[in-house]
């Protein structure tokens, strides 16, 4: 991967985590709870309240990947496998830009 490349990279990694970060901000009001009245509206509001929790893990997770993607890239180690040292395919960065493996390593590990 050349510098062109990795800079192109890093800019679309730091432009995913100020989304990620937008989204996390707005998450309050997925997980907080009203004092609803009716037990439909209490079931209803339960099962919104833990879909807020599992988005906002789940943006916490990603946060977390793209921001250790960034410091490979400081690090001069972005776009390598963690597994195996083989560089990851620009094919598959520009899909999951925060990918430690490359797809044969992904599908090891993947292996029940």
């Amino acid at each position: 991967m050349d510098i062109k490349d990795r800079e192109k990279f890093k800019k679309n990694l730091l432009k995913l985590k100020q989304e990620l970060s937008k989204l996390l901000e707005n998450d309050d009001e997925y997980t907080q709870s009203n004092d609803s009245i009716d037990e439909l509206d209490q079931a209803t509001e339960l099962i919104e309240r833990m879909t807020g929790f599992a988005l906002s893990s789940n943006l916490r997770s990603n946060m977390k990947l793209v921001d250790e993607a960034l410091k490979r890239i400081d690090a001069g180690k972005y776009g390598r496998c963690e597994n195996c040292d083989k560089e990851i395919s620009l094919k598959r960065l520009s899909v999951l830009p925060f990918t430690k493996y490359c797809i044969n390593c992904q599908r090891e590990l993947e292996k029940p």
